[in-house]
């Protein structure tokens, strides 16, 4: 079984037409079990390393993003991405949960799927995705802003928030994504509450027995038995990026302007995050 499981990693990662090239007997005859839908730069990545180390357990390398950006491949191309060789098969693509329009379709193909979201203090999850983009020549144009500059593109987001259609496109969607209860709520509007598991990063990185605890309640919800084998959690990897310091005027303008929607997300969730109130 580790053998195929390399076998198939590695036709993943030369980038095949993996329904084609990938053998019969190891295509997945059923969808993903459950669903990492966000959010970007909340360690998703942290997650599905955790999740492909139990035996049980197989994601993609990649993110599929079937249901947002690869709707029109098909589902052959969607099954084709998970391996009949484990139980229960995942997907990450933390897209899903910002673009509402795309949770109908997870619905109407997946009803039952657990859907997993992890959480982290919006000016920081904002500044964490400012800076990725911006390392990566990958910030969208701003007219009369230089989107480069993570204080404009406040400023701009500030401008255009009344303009709904503008809020998830980039930049502004980096700003725009820390408004989590929105997202939750259009969620909900569609699945049942018991099939969402929310986690805040920060509540679960405090020490190793938060770890555990974390992901002990997380297959308790998934319905996956814990493995021996499956014990020694990676910790979450911060971001390597130029530019580390958020300047504090702008901050507290972040602040200000999520502080709403994070006690609506509270009275969700049943319990405050102290260290999201500065």
């Amino acid at each position: 079984m580790i053998f195929e499981r390399k076998i198939y990693n590695f036709l993943f990662s030369l980038n095949l037409r993996f329904n084609k090239y990938i053998p019969s007997f190891l295509l997945s005859k059923n969808l993903p079990d459950f669903l990492i839908i966000g959010s970007a730069k909340c360690a998703t990545t942290f997650l599905k390393e955790n999740l492909r180390n139990h035996p049980d357990i197989y994601l993609p390398r990649s993110e599929v993003d079937y249901f947002t950006t690869n709707y029109d491949k098909g589902i052959q191309w969607y099954q084709s991405h998970f391996w009949t060789k484990c139980k229960y098969n995942g997907d990450k693509s933390p897209s899903y949960i910002y673009d509402t329009q795309c949770h109908q379709k997870i619905f109407d193909l997946l009803p039952d799927a657990k859907l997993i979201l992890l959480l982290r203090h919006p000016v920081e999850r904002a500044y964490s995705n400012w800076n990725m983009r911006n390392n990566k020549n990958s910030l969208g144009k701003i007219d009369g802003f230089d989107s480069n500059d993570f204080n404009q593109l406040v400023s701009a987001y500030l401008d255009i928030q009344k303009n709904q259609t503008q809020h998830f496109e980039n930049p502004y969607d980096i700003i725009h994504m820390g408004k989590y209860i929105l997202q939750i709520d259009s969620l909900l509007k569609i699945f049942p509450r018991e099939n969402l598991f929310v986690a805040a990063i920060e509540n679960i990185s405090i020490d190793d027995l938060h770890m555990e605890f974390f992901f002990k309640e997380l297959l308790r919800f998934l319905n996956i038995e814990p493995s021996k084998n499956h014990a020694n959690y990676q910790k979450i990897r911060e971001g390597q990026y130029h530019d580390k310091q958020i300047d504090n005027e702008t901050k507290n303008i972040l602040l200000e302007l999520y502080r709403p929607y994070n006690e609506q997300l509270f009275e969700f969730l049943g319990y405050e995050i102290e260290c999201w109130k500065d």
